[in-house]
């Protein structure tokens, strides 16, 4: 068996359509330092920017962190 993984781009647009769905305009991220986090948000960003949602922040942190007091 395999599994397969949508693409960065389209889990972006269904991200997108579940904040749009919620009826919010603004958002805050929080984005792990890896290739799946990084790759997602730069087209989450890209996405947003044709919806129209202002992301209000992007906090990026490690993998394995356990403390996010400062990225909250």
């Amino acid at each position: 068996f395999f599994r397969t993984v949508p693409s960065d781009g389209l889990q972006a647009k269904a991200i997108a359509a579940l904040v749009k769905s919620q009826g919010w305009s603004k958002v805050a991220l929080l984005t792990i330092n890896a290739a799946y986090g990084l790759g997602l948000v730069q087209k989450f960003t890209n996405e947003s920017n044709y919806q129209r949602i202002k992301i209000l922040g992007n906090q990026i942190y490690s993998e394995g962190q356990e403390d996010f007091s400062l990225q909250i």
